[in-house]
């Protein structure tokens, strides 16, 4: 401290101001990144919560998941998924009480 209790005003280092810089720089990148994730996240948990369909929601959005698809599955694993989805929807639709109701209808 300076004198009378007064705090003394020092000029910064230069190579000290560039580093203050880019780490403001930085941790604004890294809260309008984390903005945006959440952002999506929510967009994405609403979906799903809703049960909204691939076909009612807008293209941009169709977009971005069809990139996630293409991005996070390889053929195979995609083609395996796919044929789970579809082993899944036959086993839920089928129902052998009413196969057949016991009158030749």
């Amino acid at each position: 401290m300076g004198v009378n209790n007064k705090q003394k005003i020092r000029k910064i280092d230069s190579d000290l101001e560039k580093t203050l810089k880019t780490n403001s720089f930085l941790l604004l990148y890294n809260l309008t990144e984390s903005t945006m994730r959440n952002a999506i996240e929510i967009i994405f948990d609403e979906i799903s919560k809703e049960g909204i369909s691939f076909d009612k929601i807008r293209n941009e959005i169709k977009i971005v998941i069809i990139k996630n698809i293409q991005n996070n599955y390889s053929p195979k694993n995609l083609l395996n998924k796919i044929n789970t989805i579809a082993v899944d929807i036959i086993s839920a639709s089928f129902d052998k009480e009413k196969l057949f109701s016991g009158n030749l209808d």
